[in-house]
Formats: C-alpha cells, sequence, structure tokens
C-alpha cells in the first residue's frame, strides 16, 4: 500500500484493528466488513514503520474450521512460547487457532468453540489476549459484560472460574446483570499495564 501519515491507515472496509508487536514488526488484524457481516477469512498487514502497510495476506480462512463458516471478527493475536495464538470470533463464538509465523497460516486448536454463543451471560464476541509481565496469559471476551480468565500455558485451558471484570452498562440502565440482554452493548475490551498499573 502507498505511504500514507493521515486517516484511513487502511483504505476499504476494515474495523475492529489489532495491532501486535513482534521484535521490530508490526502486525494489524482486522475485520473485513461485508453485508451482514458474513465475511469468513481473517486477514493480517505488516508493517515496520505503522505507516507504511503490506497488501492484506490471509492469516486464517473459516473454510478451514470446521464449527464456524462466516462472521469473522476483531481477532487478537499475541506470541507465547514460540507460538503465535490468534483467539477470534466467528458465528459469535470464540476460538484458537496457532501457527509458527505471525501471518499465519492459522490452524483451529480444539476444532470447536473455546466459548460458546451466550456462555457466561454476555454476547460470544471480541475476545482480547493479554499476557502479564510475570508471563501469565489472560483471556478478555464480552458484549454487555466483559470477562476475564487466566489461561494454562497450553493457551487454551481455564486456570480457574471466569470472573466478570463489568457490568456497568447493565446497573447504569436498571438491567439484572444476570439476565443476558443483547441490547445492553458495549464491546472491545482491551488490558494494558503500565508501570505497575492496569488499564
Amino acid at each position: 500500500m502507498n505511504n500514507r501519515s493521515g486517516n484511513p491507515v487502511l483504505p476499504g472496509t476494515w474495523a475492529d484493528p489489532y495491532i501486535f508487536r513482534d521484535g521490530s514488526d508490526y502486525y494489524l488484524y482486522p475485520t473485513k466488513d461485508s453485508d451482514g457481516w458474513m465475511y469468513g477469512k481473517f486477514h493480517v498487514f505488516h508493517s515496520t514503520d505503522l505507516v507504511s502497510w503490506s497488501e492484506p495476506a490471509v492469516a486464517l480462512d473459516l473454510d478451514t474450521v470446521s464449527w464456524a463458516k462466516s462472521k469473522a471478527w476483531a481477532p487478537s493475536v499475541t506470541k507465547f512460547r514460540g507460538s503465535y495464538y490468534m483467539y477470534f470470533c466467528a458465528e459469535q463464538q470464540i476460538g484458537v487457532a496457532r501457527s509458527d509465523s505471525p501471518t499465519g497460516p492459522f490452524v483451529d486448536v480444539l476444532g470447536r468453540p473455546l466459548i460458546s454463543t451466550n456462555e457466561w451471560q454476555c454476547q460470544t464476541i471480541d475476545p482480547d489476549i493479554f499476557i502479564d509481565t510475570d508471563g501469565q496469559p489472560h483471556l478478555m471476551w464480552g458484549q454487555g459484560k466483559c470477562w476475564i480468565v487466566a489461561l494454562h500455558d497450553d493457551m487454551v485451558t481455564f486456570k480457574g472460574e471466569p470472573v466478570c471484570l463489568s457490568d456497568r452498562l447493565y446497573r447504569q440502565s436498571g438491567k439484572d446483570p444476570s439476565v443476558f440482554d443483547i441490547e445492553v452493548y458495549n464491546e472491545e475490551a482491551h488490558l494494558q499495564k503500565i508501570d505497575g498499573r492496569y488499564g
């Protein structure tokens, strides 16, 4: 793609960008917009300066996933113990795929969703993977509520029960947080640790 210093960073119908840094390289994994949000592939763009970006390559094709074929949304990628892991939303379920390269191809790890539709009293979308400074991975997700759970080193097994980080929008709207309501709307949780504080 041509160099550009302004917006949009990526021309066209891209949304939900997730940028992963690997050494001096940056990889951007967005959602590709389409009619009904039914698209079935996850793409990756590469840059070394956050200005010039490669043409998109397919990192994961849902044709290779047995349990979902569309609604490929909001991926999150990290590197852990030499492998790359993509946590992705497909048909409003969350899956995990693994690769030896940040550009893929990523391969579905479980052959089933890690988190199924509407599990944990929220819409099962928008995963975010966070690795703490002590090396402990955590997975966050949800619309309406935000959940977090620590993962074992296999990156797919929960270490304990998920914890609800926030149900504030339910309470603000006077709704019962224990009753799932798709109209309670917030998305795309993300966690950073800066100077010993989480936010």
